[in-house]
């Protein structure tokens, strides 16, 4: 009798791991259909590329920017959630990821 019980405890926390791992990748496809919706409307969600990178990436190519072109606003932390607003990104899926892979302003800097 113990032994029965005690399998049956088992499978019941075994079930439970298996429910709580299956609402997981249920919730990821759902951000990422979501994430794919969205950017074909031109919204990009933050699970995708958050503003920190966007700023990292645009400080890591300062060097690449003619210098007779200037950002319309400074690349600091204070001020990233504006670039969202400045750029457009490019956002496809490749080798069944989606990618973020360039960007450009859609405003005169």
């Amino acid at each position: 009798m113990f032994t029965g019980t005690s399998m049956l405890l088992t499978v019941n926390d075994h079930n439970i791991q298996l429910e709580t791992a299956l609402d997981e990748c249920r919730r990821e496809y759902n951000i990422l259909i979501d994430a794919i919706m969205n950017s074909q409307k031109g919204i990009l969600q933050p699970h995708i590329v958050t503003h920190a990178q966007i700023l990292n990436q645009l400080k890591a190519s300062q060097a690449d920017i003619p210098n007779e072109l200037s950002l319309p606003i400074p690349l600091s932390a204070t001020y990233q959630n504006l670039i969202v607003n400045i750029i457009d990104l490019d956002v496809f899926i490749k080798n069944n990821f989606l990618v973020c892979d360039s960007f450009a302003f859609n405003q005169p800097c």
